[in-house]
């Protein structure tokens, strides 16, 4: 038979294979759709059992320590975790942020960003250890364990996931958090009835898996990320301070009821805290999605829905927490034997979309937005907000729907200055071209 090329067109036969080489040309992307889908489907699935199961345990290890100590240890053991988780998310949050991995660069060029974030961070963490043990000195005296978590704080805060995202692989924290509540649970359950000392092993046990984890990951690469880190701090260290800023900002505007020491009259407190405990564990696939944007999957969900990867971000974070919201919030109703009301439910749902709004600004604009110009502005909203805060905390007509507001506008000014300033920074960089044109 003659090439296809030169049947007629009416001739059934050279209609057949122009459909089979069609066909053919068309399955390799079937293949690798499918493949994704299936791919996804699985990492959803672990994912969403492992934070499920770290979730519960958590939650477990916050009443155990309540029912075994004292009420001073508890106002002790919960802010020893306040300060400790936080620090912690501050550092890996900005180790994403630095690297801003883009799905367009290719791998080399990835793997230098993530070298360079990683470098970055360990030089962060010299600033943010001192000041977080200083503040955990306050709760807990005992030099061990200052020590032990000085030592868990470096190991944690550097992200290993997004070396494993650079060759599409699923994250890992979610297991190894899952791993570590079960060693603190364990811990606690086996050594009790003891002292505080033993209730801040089993907080710190939460975290020597992602350490280990860290550790490993950093002697592979350690030599290479100290290096470029140093060259992007000689470069720019404006920069880096920026970055930090960004990372730490979302956390000090959902945190202010805490970390301003209560001052909040109950009731209204309780509303705040209700709201708070309910978003944070909303945010279940967070770390996930967080993942997905650093490897070429979410790029290839944004591209099969016609949507930039930005959108197809804040959309997935969106949905995912106002169901598991919702989900969390029943279970809290029928536990508690209390019914969440529409204020609260409103509360949560904006501050659910003013939260995703800043976290897509940050990863996606906060690398490219302008240092000198991003951090005053940063610094100005934070400072305002706080004052905000001590003023209402301080009059008898405190409201948590009105702190909530404060909180939503604080984190939507946040995500319009990094957009307004990375916008900025783009167009400084267009410009000398068009007059050099």
């Amino acid at each position: 038979m003659g090439s296809l090329s030169g049947c007629r067109k009416a001739d059934p036969t050279c209609d057949a294979q122009a459909i089979l080489c069609r066909s053919t040309r068309r399955r390799p992307t079937l293949r690798r759709t499918t493949t994704l889908n299936t791919r996804l489907r699985g990492e959803v699935a672990t994912h969403t059992i492992a934070r499920i199961f770290s979730g519960v345990l958590s939650l477990y290890l916050f009443a155990l320590i309540a029912r075994l100590y004292s009420t001073n240890d508890v106002k002790d053991l919960y802010f020893f975790l306040l300060i400790f988780g936080f620090a912690v998310s501050a550092l890996r949050t900005l180790t994403n942020v630095s690297a801003s991995l883009q799905a367009t660069h290719s791998k080399s060029r990835r793997l230098r960003h993530i070298q360079s974030a990683s470098g970055e961070v360990l030089f962060a963490a010299l600033l943010v250890v001192p000041v977080t043990i200083w503040l955990l000195e306050q709760h807990v005296s005992n030099p061990t364990l200052l020590v032990c978590s000085a030592v868990l704080l470096v190991g944690a805060a550097v992200d290993s996931d997004p070396i494993r995202a650079l060759v599409d692989r699923s994250a890992r924290f979610a297991a190894a958090f899952a791993l570590g509540s079960t060693l603190a649970v364990s811990w606690l359950l086996v050594m009790a009835p003891g002292p505080k000392e033993y209730a801040v092993i089993a907080i710190l046990l939460q975290f020597v898996p992602v350490a280990l984890l860290n550790f490993i990951s950093l002697m592979r690469t350690g030599a290479d990320s100290l290096s470029a880190g140093v060259v992007r701090l000689r470069a720019n260290t404006g920069s880096v301070v920026t970055l930090f800023i960004v990372a730490v900002f979302d956390g000090l505007i959902l945190n202010l009821l805490f970390l301003l020491g209560w001052r909040a009259p109950v009731d209204a407190g309780i509303d705040v805290a209700i709201v708070i405990r309910v978003f944070s564990a909303s945010l279940v696939m967070f770390p996930l999605f967080l993942h997905w944007s650093n490897s070429s999957a979410l790029a290839r969900l944004a591209s099969r829905a016609r949507i930039t990867v930005p959108v197809i971000f804040f959309s997935l974070q969106v949905g995912s927490a106002v169901v598991c919201g919702l989900l969390f919030g029943v279970a809290y109703a029928w536990v508690s034997d209390q019914h969440l009301g529409f204020s609260q439910l409103s509360m949560f749902i904006a501050l659910v979309v003013a939260f995703c709004l800043y976290t897509t600004a940050a990863r996606f604009g906060g690398r490219a937005a302008s240092a000198r110009l991003l951090a005053p502005v940063l610094g100005a909203v934070a400072m305002t907000t706080i004052a905000a805060a001590l003023f209402m905390m301080a009059r008898p007509t405190f409201h948590a729907l009105v702190f909530t507001a404060l909180q939503c506008t604080a984190l939507v000014l946040g995500a319009l200055a990094i957009h307004v300033t990375a916008r900025l920074a783009r167009l400084d960089a267009i410009e000398p071209k068009r007059l050099y044109l």
